[in-house]
């Protein structure tokens, strides 16, 4: 693949930190090199958690980004890029619909198929634009998706699925598959640097999981109170009343009803409740309840 340098790796703990370490080492790696492994005995996962996988049956990788000129309050966009970008291997090459759980996995109906990690690391502000203030100077991000795996250890996560048990066909080569969706996600990637965000924006709060009606969710910690979203801005987001039916399950917080109002400029997810109120929760400070 021209421009993406894919290495492959029998055995590894963790791409992501074979990366890190790799950068340790040589500063200059260029980006759009990408670490991919057969099987990861410590994966990455968000919130702390191990990503487990199947040894030969998933993809596990991570791709090394250098964006041109991204400023730091942006770099969720990086995630919006990866995100979008598995969604769209999965309806392109596979026709299955996918969603995004905020802020990243990959959903199929209530199924995880997809987790990821970014880690992002910062360079000091000021460029040839005159623009001030930091920059992502590189993005490591780990991409985990269920390929041929059809059984799964109840503990690892909730509800998770595989390209094959959604598909129903056999089995799929996993180095096939893999160039595949490196080119979607970097496909998306170029019109990050195009300067297209907004568009990329849209799409991906297009694609949110659950955007529509009314579910529940668990407060982890407080949310902050939105001010100054008028009704016409409530309007223009489309959304659309549907009957609540999940059930809170086994909750240590606080369970709200509430349904999504949108993603704002710092990445925090909006959501209203029956009474109006719009509250902001950063990542760790809301869950989605999702039935097993």
């Amino acid at each position: 693949m021209r421009n993406i340098d894919l290495i492959w790796l029998k055995e590894i703990d963790s791409t992501n930190s074979l990366a890190a370490r790799e950068l340790l080492a040589n500063p200059d790696i260029p980006q759009w090199r990408v670490w991919a492994a057969e099987y990861q005995t410590a994966g990455k996962g968000q919130r702390g958690n191990r990503w487990v996988g199947e040894p030969g049956c998933n993809l596990a990788f991570t791709i090394l980004l250098r964006p041109h000129n991204l400023p730091a309050v942006k770099q969720f966009a990086l995630s919006q890029v990866c995100a979008l970008g598995v969604c769209n291997y999965l309806e392109r090459c596979h026709n299955i619909s996918a969603e995004i759980k905020w802020p990243n996995d990959i959903y199929v109906g209530n199924g995880k198929i997809c987790g990821m990690l970014l880690e992002n690391s910062l360079a000091s502000g000021g460029d040839a634009s005159g623009e001030e203030g930091p920059r992502v100077g590189y993005c490591i991000a780990g991409i985990g998706i269920n390929i041929n795996q059809v059984q799964f250890d109840p503990a690892s996560t909730v509800n998770p699925t595989s390209l094959l048990l959604e598909s129903g066909q056999k089995r799929y080569d996993i180095k096939v598959e893999q160039e595949r969706v490196l080119l979607c996600i970097y496909e998306l990637y170029q019109r990050l640097e195009a300067g297209n965000l907004a568009a990329i924006e849209q799409e991906y709060f297009e694609h949110l999981y659950r955007r529509n009606g009314w579910h529940l969710f668990e407060e982890l910690a407080e949310g902050e109170v939105v001010r100054g979203l008028s009704q016409q801005e409530m309007r223009n987001r489309r959304l659309s009343p549907v009957t609540l039916s999940q059930s809170a399950g086994e909750c240590t917080g606080k369970v709200i009803e509430a349904r999504i109002a949108g993603i704002d400029d710092a990445a925090n997810l909006l959501l209203e409740q029956r009474d109006g109120t719009i509250k902001a929760y950063a990542f760790k400070e809301v869950r989605f309840i999702i039935e097993k």
